[in-house]
């Protein structure tokens, strides 16, 4: 999956918490890592996307800064 194909802002608006596009871009660049409920409504706004890539990619990006 490539990050660029996630847009940050547009994510944050489809998801029902209030999260800022810049802790969605966080997220995706491996800077912090989101928590369960954060990620549950993540997959939920990306039904197209495969949940187990997209884990796997944020953990991959997050271990590798960490």
């Amino acid at each position: 999956m490539k990050r660029n194909t996630i847009k940050p802002a547009a994510l944050a608006d489809a998801m029902r918490l209030k999260v800022t596009a810049r802790r969605v871009s966080n997220w995706l660049t491996g800077a912090r890592s989101p928590n369960v409920y954060e990620l549950h409504e993540m997959l939920k706004a990306l039904p197209e996307v495969n949940a187990r890539t997209l884990v796997a990619d944020i953990a991959g990006r997050y271990q590798a800064k960490h």
